[in-house]
């Protein structure tokens, strides 16, 4: 009867602490997140909107994680943000893709669309602004728990043309 009650209280006590353990997809998110921090990544949320036309209609956003590299880009090009959707794609985009808050630019279409048109489905959105630089969201993928799609995506992003962005930066005179 002893061991019956020990047995009792041991499993009681295992059972809290195997409930106060982040479950398996926690531990394996947040390695990723720390092999992003040592190559330089910073991680940082953002609300996006959501992409179904639902979600669109009723004005639904997510808080997400963006992966970004500061300090990569010093051109002045405008902060926009840029996610997969469900429904129509935003103007001069590819499908599947929207501008957040109806803003649109040109000259970053020409550029991003074929980038976006390449990306994994895993990436659901591109930003940039100011403070960040450029950034990523990323689904990150619990099966291969490492960073290679997103450091990949990352460079092909920064690769792309935007001087081209800079050149129509307006000087004053």
């Amino acid at each position: 009867m002893t061991w019956l009650i020990v047995l009792f209280v041991a499993a009681i006590l295992l059972g809290g602490l195997a409930h106060a353990l982040p479950p398996k997809s926690e531990r394996i998110r947040n390695r990723i997140k720390e092999q992003a921090l040592a190559q330089g990544f910073i991680l940082y949320s953002r609300k996006v909107p959501c992409g179904t036309i639902e979600g669109r209609v009723h004005g639904d956003q997510y808080l997400r994680t963006f992966y970004a590299r500061k300090g990569q880009l010093d051109w002045d090009l405008p902060d926009f943000l840029v996610y997969r959707t469900t429904g129509a794609q935003g103007n001069y985009l590819p499908e599947g893709w929207d501008w957040s808050d109806e803003q649109y630019h040109r000259e970053l279409s020409d550029l991003l669309s074929p980038f976006l048109l390449q990306l994994d489905a895993r990436f659901a959105a591109v930003a940039f602004d100011q403070q960040r630089g450029l950034a990523l969201h990323w689904r990150e993928d619990l099966q291969q728990s490492n960073i290679d799609s997103l450091i990949q995506a990352s460079e092909q992003l920064l690769k792309l043309s935007w001087p081209i962005v800079r050149q129509e930066k307006q000087t004053p005179g």
